[in-house]
């Protein structure tokens, strides 16, 4: 991804689409550092769980209060899916913020709309990026339209 990254970045600024450093917004950027650090520290504690579901696991079920063999997973996926949105939401906003805002990255648009852009005004790079994320996941998982089966 770090040579995907570079080679976007380098792509945009040929492209003239990078603002300078001067046209930054500082407000803006101190809110994404801020941001960032809370992406951190959910990645912190989703390492944590990670290692901690097993026993937790059991222990949950054993509490009586409605956890199940069949619904305890659960805690694990949405903590999962919560975490993968809202990197995939920090990774929109952190490159809209370094991106001149004309068409097509103008404004709010979403992740599938950027991914689209990407692919057309970096013709290297855009493709690749395109190939790592998955907008139909990430879609599916954000407005719940997903199916979960429980399989041994």
């Amino acid at each position: 991804m770090e040579a995907i990254a570079s080679g976007l970045l380098d792509e945009l600024k040929q492209g003239g689409w990078l603002k300078t450093e001067r046209q930054f917004d500082q407000e803006t950027f101190g809110q994404l550092l801020k941001i960032g650090e809370r992406v951190n520290e959910h990645f912190i504690t989703w390492n944590m769980l990670q290692q901690a579901f097993p026993p937790l696991r059991q222990f949950l079920i054993g509490q009586g209060v409605g956890f199940t063999e069949d619904n305890v997973d659960n805690v694990w996926f949405y903590y999962l899916s919560s975490v993968f949105l809202e990197t995939t939401e920090f990774f929109l906003k952190h490159l809209l913020s370094a991106l001149r805002w004309k068409s097509p990255f103008r404004g709010n648009v979403t992740l599938g709309e950027f991914i689209k852009a990407l692919k057309t005004k970096c013709p290297k790079f855009g493709p690749e990026l395109a190939a790592e994320v998955d907008v139909p996941l990430r879609n599916a998982i954000a407005h719940g339209l997903y199916w979960m089966s429980r399989k041994p």
